[in-house]
């Protein structure tokens, strides 16, 4: 062991600092993961409501209830799964947002919520830019330096040997 390297505490072994660098979550990760625990308090609240949905509407939240904590227990144990089941999970739900605009015909034929064009507008432009947003997460999951890193248990500062 190294001591002298170390310019932080030179008590401390260099090798200690680095696996502790590498044990660090990147921002990313505590973004998605704090949004999946808000998807999965939200799908709960909605699944406690079964008693008054229909079972097919009601799959749909129970569904997301439980990909979101299966996916907050991967990332906690560093699984590979877990990244890409966030990549596919955030790109998923980005072109739902979309779908639902589109498809939903909520916006297109003024008998929805929305009666007015200014609301219409809104609609369209907040769902493009969830949309967006939720797109570049995924992008940020699935090629992001710090969150590879995070997953294969290294530092992104210093190179694989393998």
């Amino acid at each position: 062991m190294d001591f002298g390297q170390n310019s932080e505490n030179p008590k401390v072994p260099l090798e200690t600092v680095t696996s502790v660098a590498a044990l660090a979550k990147p921002p990313i990760l505590w973004l998605a993961q704090g949004l999946l625990i808000l998807f999965a308090v939200l799908g709960g609240i909605l699944a406690a409501r079964i008693g008054s949905m229909s079972l097919g509407t009601a799959i749909r939240p129970m569904a997301i209830t439980l990909m979101s904590i299966g996916l907050i227990a991967g990332i906690q144990k560093r699984a590979r799964w877990a990244r890409w089941g966030l990549v596919i999970g955030f790109g998923l739900f980005s072109l739902s947002s979309i779908w639902d605009l589109v498809v939903g015909g909520m916006v297109m034929d003024g008998k929805g919520p929305l009666e007015f064009p200014v609301e219409r507008t809104g609609a369209i432009a907040g769902t493009v830019l969830v949309s967006i947003a939720f797109g570049a997460l995924a992008l940020r999951l699935a090629f992001g330096a710090a969150v590879k890193a995070f997953f294969d248990g290294h530092s992104p500062s210093t190179p694989r040997h393998e």
